[in-house]
């Protein structure tokens, strides 16, 4: 009976022995499956997120690209403002019409040479230049001119300008039968060591000009009395004549005007005649 009941159990206990490996093999799969969750659970947010990263890419690289067609575009729509040469033909026309029109605001930088600037305007010219395109950018900006001395001396004479200076015009409006306006004239000297572009732009922005008095002497070209009468003109080729010459000339000049002065007091004297004795002759 127990050989026969030891019989019987042999395939039961096979059975047992069968299903440890089984368990284990089990518990092997559910921890290979386990290790590979986190994989998985990897492999599913990455892309998501990677997607997100994406779309925040494209969404920079769209706000880069419309920022730059707008820059673009503002450089393409953002041109340098005209500079009027102010010469001896144009500037009655430009900044003392005859002829009724509207009112103009004018910003005239003065500039020379090394005559007329002896070498000091270097500075000022970069500073002129690298404001233009902030004067380009600002629409209430006025209109811009340049006169050069050194080119149009004569003009600095009838318009007593001197290099460097800014000048603010204020060009008034004509209507017809009314009596001409006042043109006011602001002259804003210039630093030829620490001027920069910000500094002449400031001239207008901060409207610096207003702190320097209005010009209104004898020599204003427009409405002084010797514009009125003509006189501003001949008066200018005068002044651009005297300036003309050599101060070596000039001073040769003085020196033989005073050494002729000086010869005729220092010269001798007289001799004096004496009248003859009446009674010595009888």
């Amino acid at each position: 009976m127990r050989l026969s009941s030891t019989i019987l159990l042999l395939p039961a206990l096979a059975a047992a022995q069968d299903q440890i490996p089984l368990r284990e093999q089990m518990q092997g799969w559910l921890n290979k499956a386990k290790s590979f969750l986190p994989t998985a659970i990897t492999h599913v947010v990455t892309p998501a997120a990677n997607s997100a990263t994406a779309a925040a890419t494209r969404a920079a690289g769209a706000t880069a690209g419309a920022a730059g067609t707008g820059s673009k575009g503002g450089a393409t729509t953002i041109v340098n403002k005209e500079v009027t040469p102010i010469r001896l033909t144009n500037w009655e026309s430009l900044l003392a019409p005859k002829d009724d029109g509207p009112a103009q605001e004018w910003l005239i930088y003065v500039t020379g040479g090394n005559n007329t600037c002896y070498g000091l305007c270097k500075q000022s010219d970069k500073a002129w230049e690298d404001a233009l395109p902030l004067f380009s950018a600002d629409e209430t900006s006025p209109s811009l001119g340049k006169l050069n001395c050194e080119a149009n001396g004569l003009l600095c004479s009838i318009l007593s300008a001197g290099a460097p200076s800014i000048w603010h015009w204020q060009v008034p409006a004509r209507e017809p039968g009314q009596p001409k306006p006042k043109t006011v004239i602001h002259t804003t000297g210039v630093n030829t060591t620490t001027v920069d572009a910000e500094t002449i732009y400031k001239i207008h922005s901060e409207k610096v000009w207003e702190k320097t008095p209005a010009y209104d002497g004898a020599f204003h070209p427009v409405d002084s009395m010797l514009a009125q009468y003509g006189l501003s003109v001949p008066l200018g080729y005068v002044i651009y004549g005297v300036s003309m010459v050599p101060s070596w000339l000039v001073m040769v000049g003085i020196s033989f005007i005073s050494r002729s002065v000086m010869s005729r007091r220092m010269g001798p004297p007289r001799p004096q005649v004496v009248p003859p004795a009446t009674g010595a002759a009888q």
